[in-house]
């Protein structure tokens, strides 16, 4: 069996102040959403989507967002939102470095063929682009990590649209049961 490249450690102050410990979650399975900037429609819709599934999501996960925003801008534009799960601020894209997070002009393009992700985005959600408070074509990532800090799933998006979908973490889990690994 080939053994899981560990995820990068770090520690960082989160939207409300405390310091998150990378470190300290293991024991717990972690997912790991890089959006990309707070005023972003499209990001604001998958943050809904984790706000609505969260109760299902933290009985396997602890779930962690990363924005390349300024906390002022998290809270203006998702602190509203009742969103329940820990946010990182990162306007200088440390934790985005870390990660391999890329940001692509071609990818940005890409995204807006999905015509009616971004059409319920900007339009039936009502989420409205603001100010762009980032690198424009940053791309989002998700990272799965096990209760060893071992990478189990790495996705990068294919565009700007693009997250791991939250049924294929249910099904990398039920893998990890069926062979015993979890």
């Amino acid at each position: 069996m080939q053994e899981l490249e560990k995820a990068p450690l770090f520690k960082a102050k989160t939207l409300n102040g405390d310091t998150l410990d990378l470190g300290q979650l293991y024991g717990h399975k972690v997912l790991l959403v890089f959006f990309r900037y707070a005023t972003c429609p499209l990001c604001n819709l998958r943050a809904e989507e984790l706000r609505r599934e969260y109760e299902s999501l933290r009985r396997d996960y602890i779930v962690i967002g990363v924005f390349q925003s300024d906390p002022e801008y998290i809270r203006e534009y998702i602190g509203s939102r009742g969103i329940p799960f820990p946010i990182i601020p990162d306007p200088e894209g440390d934790l985005y470095r870390m990660y391999g997070v890329e940001h692509s002009w071609w990818k940005l393009w890409l995204g807006f063929r999905r015509v009616k992700t971004v059409f319920n985005a900007f339009f039936r959600n009502g989420w409205r682009p603001g100010p762009v408070d980032g690198v424009i074509s940053r791309i989002p990532a998700d990272f799965l990590i096990d209760e060893f800090g071992r990478l189990m799933l790495c996705h990068y998006g294919s565009d700007i649209t693009d997250h791991v979908p939250l049924a294929r973490l249910s099904e990398r889990l039920e893998e990890d049961r069926i062979l015993g690994l979890a």
